[in-house]
């Protein structure tokens, strides 16, 4: 924890959000780190949506641990999950809760997504990694995700753009589809986040927090709001 905060001093990056690598990592290390560096973290809790107490270990990490979004990460590959029937009392839950809900959906399953999103549109969602997921390719999903903007409650996450790129840094394959996604969704509902650890070997810290000043298209007031104002709204207000 001392290099990402040592990075982030270095970057004048003054809050982040803290996401499990995965499901073994308990949840209390990261409370346990929020604590101890108190007002610089927020954190999220994952929960494998097709778990059979999904439902209540949400509740817990939630109310108990103070999550401030819930990362949900199906632990069988391939499985067809967000709309099926037996994950539904989860989404319902996660509303009532108002908790944030980070995703990474793969292509053939953005078809299920419009279930979600429709019978809970208070539900906050965030597609991350640029809205991609497992074996996702460009040209697939993003005329797909472009029509989830109709849903005033679907925000996308700049986060990780190096695990979509098929270039390195900047990425300037993805300048087309980034602005794209800006014009559709609004700056409002685009998040930044630097896809730490990962992103060390990539592009290094630095430079992933500078890549939005590189984006020629984003206006100063929605790049404030990528950067940080979206993130204060949905993760530590």
């Amino acid at each position: 924890m001392a290099r990402l905060i040592s990075e982030m001093d270095k970057a004048r990056v003054n809050r982040a959000l803290l996401f499990p690598e995965n499901l073994q990592i308990p949840i209390q290390h990261l409370a346990e780190v929020q604590k101890l560096h108190s007002g610089r973290f927020a954190i999220v809790g994952a929960v494998d949506p097709l778990s059979p107490d999904a439902v209540e270990v949400a509740e817990e990490t939630r109310l108990r641990w103070a999550v401030a979004g819930i990362s949900l990460s199906p632990s069988e590959a391939g499985r067809r999950w967000l709309n099926a029937f037996e994950v539904m009392p989860l989404w319902e839950r996660l509303e009532q809760l108002g908790v944030a809900v980070s995703l990474h959906i793969a292509s053939q399953d953005y078809n299920q997504f419009s279930d979600v999103v429709t019978t809970f549109p208070a539900l906050r969602i965030v597609l991350e990694d640029l809205g991609s997921g497992p074996e996702t390719m460009l040209s697939q999903y993003v005329p797909i995700l472009l029509e989830y903007a109709r849903y005033p409650q679907v925000h996308v996450s700049l986060s990780g753009l190096f695990r979509v790129s098929s270039l390195p840094y900047p990425y300037p394959d993805l300048w087309p589809v980034v602005e794209s996604v800006y014009r559709t969704f609004g700056g409002r509902r685009l998040v930044w986040g630097s896809g730490y650890p990962e992103v060390l070997a990539a592009s290094g810290y630095e430079n992933a927090v500078e890549l939005l000043a590189r984006f020629p298209f984003l206006d100063t007031a929605d790049r404030e709001l990528i950067g940080h104002g979206n993130a204060a709204r949905l993760w530590f207000d």
